[in-house]
Order: structure tokens, then C-alpha cells, then sequence
């Protein structure tokens, strides 16, 4: 049995929250950090759409 944890991890694209992080580098980190960044915003404009989408059709009924 190995010393280093050799199981191989998935890609930073392939981020889980609640990984265990302490294998992680610094630059994986700060990668890690960008990518769930955009994935924030890409979540937040997501959910600006239904609203929209929402209010919409709530305009449509309401009379």
C-alpha cells in the first residue's frame, strides 16, 4: 500500500462541493475558484431567465 493517495481525481471541471480539498495545490485551488465563479454566474443568469419567464406569463393571466 502507497504512502500517496493514487486514486485519480476528477477533472477541476468536474467540482464537487464538499470535496475533501487538502490534496488540492494552490493553483488548483485558485483554478477551482474560477470555475466555480463562472458557474455562479452562469447559475444566477439561469435563474434571471425563469424569473423573467415567469413574470411573463404572470403578466399574460393576470387580467
Amino acid at each position: 500500500m502507497s504512502v500517496f493517495d493514487e486514486t485519480p481525481r476528477k477533472p477541476l471541471h468536474e467540482t464537487i462541493c464538499g470535496q475533501d480539498l487538502s490534496g488540492f495545490s494552490i493553483e488548483e485551488l485558485q483554478e477551482r475558484l474560477q470555475i466555480l465563479g463562472q458557474e455562479i454566474e452562469r447559475t444566477k443568469e439561469s435563474m434571471n431567465q425563469k424569473k423573467k419567464h415567469h413574470s411573463a406569463a404572470q403578466e399574460l393571466f393576470k387580467s
